[in-house]
Parts: C-alpha cells; sequence; structure tokens
C-alpha cells in the first residue's frame, strides 16, 4: 500500500512542476521590433555526417524574462566554482550569435518564450 502512495504522490508532484518545451542554440535573428527571435538548434545528426540545423522562430511578449548568465566572480558565492550568475537584460541587448536557452510554451499553434537566458563565450586567460 505505502508504494502506490508513494508512486502516486511522485506521479501528482511531476505533473505539477512541469515545465514548457526548452530549446537552445544560437540567436540567428531578431526581429527589429522585438517581438521574435530566431533561434538555430543543433538537431540529429544526418547522412554525410552532418548535423541538421533547425531554425525556431520564437515569439517574445512583455512577460517574457531575459536574463544574462555571467560566470560569477571569485568572491561570488554561488554554490560551486566556476558557477554562474545571472541578470536581467532587455531585449535590445540580445544580439546575433549569443547563445541562448529558451523555455517556451504553444500559443495560438505559435511558441512564446517564457524565459530567455543568454550565455556569450568570453576570453578569459587560463
Amino acid at each position: 500500500m505505502s508504494r502506490i502512495a508513494l508512486a502516486l504522490g511522485c506521479l501528482i508532484l511531476s505533473s505539477a512542476v512541469e515545465a514548457g518545451p526548452r530549446y537552445s542554440g544560437t540567436i540567428v535573428a531578431i526581429d527589429p521590433a522585438g517581438s521574435s527571435i530566431t533561434l538555430n538548434e543543433l538537431g540529429a545528426g544526418v547522412p554525410g555526417g552532418h548535423n541538421q540545423v533547425i531554425p525556431r522562430v520564437i515569439g517574445l511578449s512583455p512577460g517574457t524574462t531575459l536574463l544574462l548568465a555571467t560566470r560569477a566572480a571569485e568572491s561570488e558565492e554561488t554554490g560551486w566554482r566556476g558557477g554562474y550568475t545571472e541578470s536581467p537584460i532587455a531585449t535590445t541587448d540580445l544580439k546575433p550569435g549569443d547563445f541562448a536557452t529558451v523555455e517556451a510554451e504553444t500559443r495560438d499553434g505559435k511558441l512564446v518564450a517564457i524565459s530567455v537566458v543568454v550565455v556569450r563565450p568570453t576570453a578569459e586567460p587560463r
């Protein structure tokens, strides 16, 4: 009986915390009005040894959370060495070439971002 209760509890919790689908890739275009981005996501390999590129147009709404993730300074407490901190950015701060992970939902048959987290490469000496 307790196993059944545990299984039901896990099922209820997993359905209650279900997040939207995530897409990760390089931003290749930003709508001039700031209402959408085009993200090139790498898909499965295709014959010939090349990766499939999947372009995804994802809408941005006033409620979309935009964040820039950067390496934490040595003095910042992130819970682990080399961690990241996130800070809010504006739509105008998005640039082609940024790597982004987008959590999205479908509204009226179109993808709309719930959140966009951008990571930019840094050239730090090793």
